[in-house]
């Protein structure tokens, strides 16, 4: 809002900031859908470490204001910030190629990251030699977004996710959660909305999983005991939620 008043012959202009406080995507959410996995034999559930940050992809898919960069940058890995350097010095066809083949990235994505991608690259530049602060890559519950082939079921996807991240069949269950135990949501610094929702799923017995080779979405994946995975996720109540599941369970 701009109020213009005549000051000694002169026009003044008077810039009043505007708050916003509600907008329509405000309100738009991500949602993803996934699994907490336990065997009753070993008390243990599997989690799955990301092979790639969000704050990377939110920059390679052009999803970010450059003021965010500076802090978008620290919660992305070292062998991110090496990846960053490789795409400022190479072309839009080593963008490209990279992004699809080895990201995941479909066209439309790419085709908009590398624009904005150009217009930031100084940016990103000066921030990684200036403040090469990085994080590991964090672990998560298997999960991921709905597609056509869920036929907008929530489990079905949760379900699908498991199989494609974790890369083992899941056999049925002795107990499954009628809702999801988990529902987190987070802000994004770009202000999206992510919202995690996550069925408990209980097996007799754990499975070994098989070596991991060349996945485009997982570093890594592993049994671990439910408190350990509570701190690792940072989610407290997870013995408890899962606790009270087990004791639905008529053996």
């Amino acid at each position: 809002m701009i109020n213009n008043y005549n000051n000694n012959d002169k026009k003044v202009h008077i810039f009043y900031p505007r708050l916003v406080t509600e907008t329509p995507f405000e309100n738009t959410k991500i949602i993803s859908y996934g699994l907490i996995v336990y065997a009753i034999n070993t008390k243990r559930v599997i989690v799955v470490q990301r092979l790639h940050s969000v704050e990377s992809l939110l920059i390679l898919t052009g999803y970010y204001r450059p003021s965010l960069i500076p802090l978008l940058l620290p919660n992305t890995t070292l062998n991110e910030h090496d990846m960053f350097k490789k795409l400022i010095i190479n072309d839009k066809q080593y963008y490209t190629e990279f992004c699809i083949n080895h990201i995941g990235l479909d066209e439309k994505d790419v085709e908009y990251g590398y624009v904005r991608f150009l217009e930031s690259k100084n940016i990103i530049d000066d921030v990684l030699s200036k403040n090469p602060a990085y994080q590991e890559l964090k672990w998560t519950w298997p999960k991921g977004r709905l597609s056509p082939e869920d036929k907008n079921d929530g489990l079905l996807c949760a379900i699908r996710e498991f199989t494609e991240e974790v890369e083992i069949t899941l056999p049925p269950p002795v107990y499954i959660s009628n809702d999801y135990i988990i529902t987190e949501t987070i802000k994004t610094l770009s202000c999206k909305m992510i919202e995690t929702r996550c069925w408990v799923y209980v097996i007799d017995h754990e499975p070994q999983l098989p070596l991991l080779l060349q996945h485009k979405e997982v570093n890594d994946r592993q049994w671990i005991e439910v408190e350990q995975a509570s701190i690792l996720l940072k989610q407290p109540n997870l013995l408890y939620d899962l606790t009270y599941h087990l004791n639905q369970i008529v053996i």
